[in-house]
């Protein structure tokens, strides 16, 4: 049903279906995600475009019947090197750890829909158009995503609850930016 991509990065992503679906509850359970197939050789954009990213990220993506489910295990060196202040939905810092996806949902590669989430669960969400020219955060849909933090890193659980037109015909994206060099 999906097809997925990582940008910069040259793995594809079998989507396999749940049986039972995941909780989202933060916790990724490997019981939940056994069957799930994972990326977790991506590349960074910055500061070292085109070289393999130094913290070690795992991408998983699924699905049901109704619903596309993502989770992202970003871990890091130093637990007080991830960072995140926005608290308000659909304001997007670059200051702030994030994970995000897009979902192609035409299948056109001119219009998406975006959902990030940073370490402390904001949720901003937006829809792209003409060609990435046109960002709009003013559009929203009902979703979730939970968040938990520990000494190895932050992990993040999620699904749009209200599947957006050709969601499970939409091409996937994944984006991880998950920890900042400072």
């Amino acid at each position: 049903m999906f097809s997925i991509s990582v940008i910069h990065a040259q793995h594809v992503l079998q989507m396999t279906d749940f049986e039972n679906p995941p909780v989202i509850d933060g916790t990724i359970n490997p019981d939940e995600w056994v069957v799930q197939d994972s990326i977790s050789t991506l590349i960074q954009l910055e500061p070292d475009r085109g070289e393999e990213s130094t913290r070690r990220t795992i991408v998983y993506a699924g699905q049901d019947k109704t619903s596309i489910y993502f989770a992202y295990k970003c871990y890091t060196h130093n637990p007080n090197e991830i960072t995140a202040r926005i608290q308000r939905r659909d304001l997007v810092d670059d200051s702030d750890d994030i994970v995000a996806l897009m979902l192609d949902t035409y299948n056109d590669k001119r219009t998406s829909l975006l959902f990030f989430v940073n370490v402390i669960g904001t949720l901003s969400d937006a829809k792209i158009a003409d060609d990435g020219r046109n960002l709009d955060f003013n559009w929203d849909t009902e979703w979730e995503a939970h968040t938990l933090q520990d000494e190895n890193g932050w992990y993040v659980l999620g699904r749009p609850k209200s599947p957006p037109d050709n969601e499970l015909d939409a091409t996937l994206t994944i984006f991880a930016v998950c920890a900042k060099i400072k």
